[in-house]
């Protein structure tokens, strides 16, 4: 899922930078998105360690 995921994600990241008129990619944008995305999957992360340690407290 998270191969799906990020491949979308680059797919969208492309798109939305892409300079069409010269065929090229605007890379503050790229580089901008790939923070965000960066910034997010943190985030992700934080939150499945939070979990994963709340659930092995269960046990």
């Amino acid at each position: 899922m998270l191969v799906t995921g990020e491949r979308d994600w680059i797919y969208r990241r492309d798109h939305w930078c892409a300079c069409l008129e010269t065929h090229s990619v605007d890379i503050d944008c790229a580089i901008r998105e790939t923070r965000e995305r960066l910034r997010f999957l943190e985030a992700r992360l934080r939150e499945s360690e939070t979990v994963e340690g709340w659930i092995e407290r269960l046990y």
